[in-house]
C-alpha cells in the first residue's frame, strides 16, 4: 500500500482574525473584550432582561384584565393621490409582478402595454376634460358575420330538433292513453274482456273459432265416450281428455289395465337381472 498523505486544508479552512486597523497595542486585550456568553462578574451589575422588565412595569394592568396590545406597522403609503395646483386626484400606480413561467420578454411587453394604455386615458382624458376610467371596456361588441353554409346547417339543425320533439310529444301523449289509473283498494278479479270485433274481422258463422272445430280425434273420444255405460257420470264429472280413478273403470278394463302393468313390471325386473349379471 501507498503512503496516505495528509490532505490539504483549503481556502475554506483558513481562520478570519480580527483586525481593528485604528487599535494599538496587544490582540489579546481585544479578544477580551469581544467575548460573549461570560459569567458576571458581579451579580448586582447584572441587567434584567427585557421582557421580565416589561412584566414587572405591567403587573398591575394584568391583575385588573387589560393588556397591552402591540399592533404591526403598516406600511406608509408614500404615493400623494392631490398635488398642490391639480383639479382631480391621480390614478394609484398599477404593481407589475412576473408571473410563473413567463418570460422576461412576455412581462416586459406586457408593463409596456399597460403604461401605453394608461397614457392613451390620460391623452384622452385632458382632451375631452372627462375622467376615463377603461377603454375596452363597453356593452358594444362587433358582431360575426356568419356563412351562408353556416346558416344553413343552423337552420336544418333547428328543424331537425323540432321534428325530434313533436315526435317525442306524440309518445308522450299514447303512453298517457295506455296507461290506466287504478284508485286504492280496487281488487280485480279477471282480466278484461273484449267485447267489441275488429274492424276487418269476417261476420259470417262459416269460419268456425278455435275450440269448435270439428276435428276427427275429437269425434273418436266422443264417440267412445258415447258407447260406454258410464258416460253420462263421466262427462257431468270430467272433462274430455282427462284421467279416470281405477274404482270408476269397468271391471274388464281394471282386469286389462292389471295384466299390462304386471307385464311391465316383468320386463323391468327381467332388464335389471340381465345389467346385474353383465356388471
Amino acid at each position: 500500500m501507498g503512503k496516505m498523505s495528509k490532505p490539504q486544508k483549503s481556502k475554506k479552512h483558513r481562520k478570519i482574525k480580527f483586525v481593528d486597523p485604528f487599535y494599538n497595542g496587544e490582540r489579546k486585550q481585544i479578544h477580551q473584550k469581544t467575548r460573549q456568553d461570560e459569567a458576571p462578574k458581579n451579580d448586582d451589575a447584572q441587567e434584567i432582561p427585557r421582557k421580565v422588565q416589561f412584566f414587572m412595569d405591567n403587573k398591575e394592568k394584568f391583575k385588573i384584565g387589560k393588556r397591552q396590545k402591540f399592533k404591526k406597522k403598516k406600511a406608509k403609503d408614500t404615493f400623494q393621490k392631490m398635488i398642490p395646483g391639480q383639479t382631480r386626484p391621480l390614478d394609484p400606480p398599477p404593481v407589475f409582478i412576473q408571473k410563473k413561467k413567463e418570460k422576461e420578454r412576455d412581462f416586459l411587453n406586457r408593463v409596456d402595454n399597460a403604461t401605453q394604455k394608461v397614457l392613451l386615458q390620460s391623452k384622452l382624458s385632458d382632451h375631452y376634460g372627462m375622467n376615463i376610467e377603461d377603454i375596452d371596456e363597453g356593452d358594444l361588441k362587433k358582431k360575426k358575420s356568419i356563412s351562408k353554409s353556416r346558416k344553413e346547417k343552423l337552420k336544418h339543425k333547428k328543424e331537425k330538433m323540432k321534428q325530434k320533439k313533436h315526435e317525442r310529444d306524440i309518445d308522450n301523449k299514447e303512453t298517457e292513453f295506455l296507461k290506466d289509473d287504478i284508485q286504492f283498494g280496487e281488487v280485480v278479479s279477471a282480466p278484461p274482456t273484449l267485447t267489441s270485433k275488429p274492424r276487418r274481422a269476417v261476420k259470417d258463422e262459416q269460419f268456425s273459432k278455435p275450440g269448435k272445430r270439428s276435428l276427427l280425434l275429437k269425434e273418436i273420444i266422443l264417440a267412445n265416450s258415447a258407447s260406454s255405460p258410464n258416460s253420462s257420470l263421466r262427462s257431468s264429472n270430467r272433462e274430455i281428455g282427462q284421467t279416470t280413478k281405477r274404482k270408476n273403470l269397468s271391471m274388464a278394463k281394471q282386469q286389462v289395465m292389471d295384466a299390462e302393468r304386471q307385464k311391465a313390471i316383468d320386463l323391468y325386473r327381467l332388464m335389471k337381472n340381465k345389467t346385474v349379471k353383465v356388471s
